[in-house]
């Protein structure tokens, strides 16, 4: 790809690109068995893309989850540094969970672009029936790693890594070649990882043009609508943000964002938390935060922390369940939603990382991934706004754990 665009633009391109050639495509004809069967080859070519996708989450989790875990060998003598952060992490993980769930409940964008798909809506009413917290709970222990693998069952591969990142830790330098490998291989998934997500925008462009060629224009009202919702529920977690980081900061809050503004507007540009990750670190020690604090939170953030990545996945998913039909009780949402948080944990670095995480969360679920094509033309608009916002996340998390160390 042309080093002057980022992939991002390239996506714009491609959504551009589909809504015009799909209506064209669609005023071109009457039959309307072509017009499916154009429709149906166009959805194969983006599933191709979900494979690829589905491809790289087991080694993708594995690899970060193991290596991340290791290096917090220090993590014995910052045990209350680390117990700090992770209250304040799970803090603003539930609020941007219950946030995002709230906002989709309301307004329930899925059942509103429903009314538009009707041909193109495969209902498959109660198909998590059997899904309660017991058998949620038989499945989360694995019995056979491989196999798991094999299945692309994330939350054994998340249990198992959990393990041998302990255990590597507890070993120390006697296993440090071993975990060495692990990081060059992840360094290596990261690289197939990137090379997947340049395929991005033709996943787009067939998508888009599908929708367009079978439903028409007339969608793009409901893209519109979600988009709006969607910001919305950005917009009252920031707010809650910014209530508790004055609460705790006073007016350093405000000199904070200052700092971070520039970090700010390149995530939202370039929709990459990890592209601005050395520059916040330097600014929040020009904020005034101890360096050892910010070099152990910030990094422990960008796994833990994914504030802007939850409330993505959970409005997408919410709205996935309503388009689609599927009925989901109080507990089997619950225990969805335990999944989502799962699943999320090692990937921030990840480019679409929200893609990767809604297909796992879907899969571990038994919805089929085919299921997440409806959410492909919008996801780069998504990621705008919801990798700002996790930025901003882990740097008033850095801020106010530092000031809780001071006292």
């Amino acid at each position: 790809m042309n080093k002057k665009f980022g992939i991002g633009m390239y996506v714009f391109f491609a959504l551009i690109a589909g809504l015009i050639i799909g209506e064209i495509i669609r005023l071109s004809t009457s039959n309307q068995e072509l017009l499916v069967n154009i429709a149906e080859f166009l959805n194969t070519i983006s599933g191709l893309f979900m494979r690829l996708i589905k491809m790289i989450i087991a080694p993708l989790v594995f690899t970060t989850l193991v290596v991340g875990i290791s290096k917090l060998s220090d993590a014995s003598a910052l045990g209350r540094l680390f117990l700090k952060s992770i209250i304040v992490f799970i803090i603003g993980t539930f609020i941007a969970v219950i946030i995002g769930y709230t906002i989709a409940e309301i307004f329930k964008p899925g059942i509103a672009l429903a009314g538009i798909l009707n041909n193109t809506i495969s209902s498959t009413p109660n198909i998590a029936n059997g899904i309660n917290l017991k058998s949620f709970l038989n499945e989360v222990v694995p019995s056979a790693i491989m196999d798991s693998f094999a299945k692309n069952q994330i939350i054994h591969i998340v249990v198992f890594s959990v393990f041998l990142g302990v255990a590597g830790v507890s070993l120390g330098k006697s296993v440090e070649p071993l975990f060495n490998i692990f990081e060059m291989f992840g360094k290596l998934i990261f690289k197939v990882t990137d090379y997947v997500m340049r395929l991005a925008p033709i996943a787009v462009f067939c998508s888009v043009c599908a929708m367009i060629v079978q439903n028409g224009l007339g969608v793009l009202s409901s893209y519109a609508l979600y988009l709006l919702e969607f910001y919305l529920a950005l917009a009252i977690l920031w707010a809650v943000l910014l209530v508790i980081g004055y609460i705790i900061l006073k007016k350093d809050l405000f000199r904070l964002i200052k700092t971070i503004a520039d970090s700010l507007g390149i995530a939202f540009s370039t929709t990459s938390s990890e592209s601005v990750l050395p520059r916040v670190l330097e600014e929040l020690k020009e904020f005034g935060a101890h360096a050892e604090t910010v070099g152990f939170v910030i990094p422990l953030g960008y796994s833990f922390n994914l504030i802007g990545s939850i409330i993505n996945c959970v409005f997408a998913l919410m709205f996935i369940i309503q388009l689609h039909g599927y009925h989901f009780t109080n507990s089997q949402t619950a225990i969805m939603i335990l999944t989502l948080m799962i699943t999320s944990k090692g990937i921030a670095g990840v480019s679409r990382a929200s893609l990767v995480i809604i297909a796992a969360t879907l899969a571990a679920m038994g919805i089929p991934e085919t299921a997440m094509y409806v959410i492909f033309p919008i996801a780069s608009f998504t990621d705008m706004g919801y990798t700002a916002t996790s930025v901003f996340g882990n740097a008033l998390s850095a801020a106010i754990v530092d000031k809780w160390e001071r006292k």
